[in-house]
């Protein structure tokens, strides 16, 4: 057996893309190792979205080219959307690299990493065309991709150019795959897609009006044993009221919506590609606004994670203002910030009105104070409070102490509550009372153990 070191870089659905390579790799035989020194074979799985992405990528491939000179390994491989966007290019400037695995050929990764395909054929589930995966998350956290590239055209973005149009998977097989992940010990599922409201709106005979989202966390709440169902990347065109009432319904979906808006300027929207700010409405801060008191006002307990893109061309002092205005008003639970940056061959690089980088840079610090300030209040609110927790282990930060999330945290992406007092395991959901408040973390302590009688399983 050749031992295997898969190296995952970027978002979610990249991490479920070198989840299936590194399940079809260990079904033909490779053993995977943590460590690339051990390795005799070394898959970088890149991404390619932004600049500072690319850098890391080439950054991580040349390191463990390293490894063929000092350490096992014999093959380096490089996969994922920098390959597919940029094959070329990267094959001439890392010679040491022995194959490239585009997106297109993700399931030649055995064959090109010098393995036998026929010896992965068994990997797929027989009528289910789901594969075998081997998970990068907590064993209780699986991502579920529900759909691959993007028709969206937003001016900034490089990914329906990297990862093609919207290519939705089919409900059976998402269904399939969910109860396999759940019956192997998953409780919390987190859907993913570039555009997840987007999802099964490019089948044949699809309106407008239907809601086939809804109708998947329907099916996925139907799933025994899964605790947590999580909607990650909702674009705020089609989040209409099907959606806001499965979310708000379903015993399973966490209050929690993660709705990617980028700016809240009617001009600036229209600049960045960006379409109307609610289902039937005008882009703009106005039916962003409409849109949050309306999910507020239908889901309760909701928390609301969102994008902004600080410093796009020509943005205005007034229009950044918008935007600061916009978080102190309506208090967002989770949100991040990003300092705009042209990508090569984006309409958007070719806008008038480039802001210098160290100003984007500026706008962005500023917002985040700002958001950071709003989140400590919030966190302030659940001082004293008892409130259900599924537990991911020890602390990322120390092992001292144990972590995990309310419903209304998503893993890696938001905070989490650490647990300084009391016994529980990776997986359990338990009642933490909350006594410390922190801008995005809390601090509490166990008081009850799941299965010692009112478990929330919210």
């Amino acid at each position: 057996m050749k031992t295997l070191c898969l190296i995952n870089l970027g978002c979610p659905k990249n991490l479920v893309d070198g989840e299936v390579m590194l399940g079809r790799l260990a079904g033909a035989g490779f053993r995977p190792v943590a460590d690339p020194a051990e390795a005799e074979v070394i898959v970088v799985n890149t991404c390619g979205f932004i600049e500072a992405a690319r850098e890391e990528a080439v950054n991580v491939i040349l390191d463990a080219a390293a490894y063929k000179e000092k350490g096992a390994c014999r093959l380096l491989v490089a996969a994922g959307c920098l390959v597919q966007d940029q094959r070329a290019d990267l094959a001439d400037a890392i010679p040491e690299l022995d194959a490239l695995v585009g997106l297109d050929e993700a399931h030649r990764i055995v064959e090109l990493c010098g393995g036998d395909p026929a010896a992965a054929s068994g990997v797929v589930r027989p009528g289910s065309g789901a594969p075998t995966r081997i998970l990068g998350t907590p064993s209780h956290l699986a991502y579920l991709k529900i759909a691959e590239g993007c028709d969206n055209r937003c001016t900034f973005c490089t990914v329906p150019r990297i990862r093609g149009p919207l290519r939705s998977r089919p409900r059976e097989t998402l269904l399939e795959e969910a109860r396999v992940l759940v019956a192997g010990g998953v409780r919390e599922l987190v859907l993913v897609a570039q555009d997840t409201t987007a999802y099964g709106h490019d089948a044949e005979g699809v309106d407008a009006g239907s809601a086939p989202l809804a109708a998947l966390l329907e099916s996925l709440d139907t799933v025994p044993g899964l605790l947590r169902q999580r909607l990650m990347y909702a674009y705020p065109e089609r989040l209409d009221d099907r959606l806001v009432q499965a979310v708000a319904g379903l015993p399973t979906v966490c209050p929690y919506v993660d709705i990617p808006l980028q700016h809240v300027s009617a001009r600036i929207l229209r600049r960045m590609g960006r379409g109307a700010g609610a289902p039937g409405g005008d882009a703009g801060g106005g039916a962003y606004q409409e849109l949050v008191d309306r999910l507020r006002a239908g889901i309760p307990g909701l928390a609301i994670r969102t994008s902004l893109i600080a410093g796009f061309p020509g943005e205005t002092e007034a229009e950044f203002a918008e935007l600061e205005d916009f978080l102190l008003r309506n208090r967002l639970e989770h949100v991040g910030v990003f300092a705009y940056s042209p990508e090569p061959g984006t309409p958007a690089a070719r806008l008038p009105g480039q802001l210098p980088q160290a100003e984007a840079e500026a706008r962005r610090n500023h917002l985040m104070e700002v958001q950071q300030s709003i989140s400590l209040e919030l966190n302030r609110e659940i001082v004293g409070r008892t409130v259900p927790v599924l537990v991911d282990g020890v602390s990322r930060e120390t092992d001292l102490l144990l972590e995990g999330r309310l419903c209304t945290q998503a893993w890696e992406v938001d905070g989490v509550v650490l647990i300084n007092d009391g016994e529980c395991h990776a997986g359990e959901l338990v009642q933490v009372e909350v006594t410390e408040a922190h801008p995005y973390d809390l601090v509490g302590r166990v008081v009850k153990r799941e299965g010692e009688g009112n478990g929330d399983g919210s």
